[in-house]
């Protein structure tokens, strides 16, 4: 059996593994690439190992680019022995394909005894994907594919504090829901009634302005941020602008009883906070549903208490 040298099973290890990985000496030229690394180039145009085995690491990180910049500081630290070892995630995309990757890097013992670094490329795009696609929906409403309560809170808070900023600046809420609806369930049974709270939903997606956001925020209860608005009367347009789609939508999938009921409060007349004009819209929907029929209502101060 062939004897092996300790540099030999060393390289041959990194050859053998599946990811892109590196090997620098102390200061920081590419003495291997294993085949991952080779493969990925060959797959992306790039130059042959010939190429890159001898050139600097340090100096392709030499660029404009923040990230590329921040590798290169924690490559020199690692290199250096102030720190052990580094990890940062980056796109590296591809003309019709977004990828991203994981650069880790951790100081190692070269052969020769001097202190030098492996860098290891994985390949995280499907992670990445699989994360955006649990935040989309842990905002979002399973059945109606509308926000969820969890999203609009968030994003009536931030759109309030920029409105708080903006000399002059208003944010509308708007509470829906559809009267009647307690029948639906109770007589045509509860897949029917998720039937209609889907089409309300879909309605409400596809009528509410860009830059707005909807919302189901309860079993048959609505909510709309408006925030693109210079006045009191362009909340409440955009709240009118919504009921005659809604109750045509109801009475064309049968359900003419589904009237709509929408209650509006604006920053900064209502309330100064997210919960106090949550709380006036409420009022001012409690109020539009004493209306018979489809009733926009604007709430009132002197209507709390």
């Amino acid at each position: 059996m062939a004897a092996f040298s300790a540099e030999e099973l060393w390289f041959g290890a990194i050859e053998a593994l599946d990811d892109e990985v590196g090997v620098l000496d102390p200061r920081g030229i590419i003495l291997q690439v294993n085949r991952g690394w080779r493969r990925f180039v060959a797959e992306n145009g790039g130059v042959p190992e010939t190429s890159i085995v001898g050139q600097s690491y340090l100096a392709a990180c030499r660029t404009a680019s923040p990230l590329a910049r921040k590798a290169l500081r924690g490559i020199e630290q690692v290199l250096a022995g102030k720190q052990d070892r580094l990890e940062l995630e980056y796109p590296c995309h591809a003309p019709g394909k977004e990828r991203w990757f994981l650069m880790r890097v951790s100081a190692c013992g070269l052969p020769d005894g001097s202190r030098g670094a492996v860098v290891a490329h994985i390949d995280i795009t499907e992670r990445r994907r699989l994360e955006r696609e649990l935040q989309r929906l842990a905002f979002r409403d399973p059945l109606t594919g509308v926000a969820n309560r969890r999203a609009f809170e968030r994003e009536a808070k931030s759109a309030l504090a920029r409105a708080k900023r903006n000399p002059g600046g208003r944010l509308g809420i708007l509470s829906l829901d559809l009267d009647a609806f307690k029948s639906v369930n109770d007589v045509f049974g509860h897949a029917e009634g998720d039937r209609v709270l889907r089409e309300l939903g879909g309605v409400l997606a596809r009528r509410t302005r860009q830059g707005d956001l909807a919302a189901r925020v309860g079993g048959d209860e609505f909510a709309v941020l408006v925030q693109v608005a210079r006045s009191a009367e362009d909340v409440d347009r955009a709240a009118r602008r919504l009921v005659k789609p809604l109750a045509e939508r109801m009475a064309a999938i049968g359900h003419p009883e589904c009237t709509v009921s929408v209650g509006v409060a604006v920053f900064p007349e209502d309330g100064a906070t997210v919960p106090a004009l949550r709380e006036a819209s409420d009022v001012a929907l409690y109020q539009a549903k004493t209306i018979p029929g489809d009733a926009v209502v604007r709430f009132r101060p002197g209507s709390l208490g």
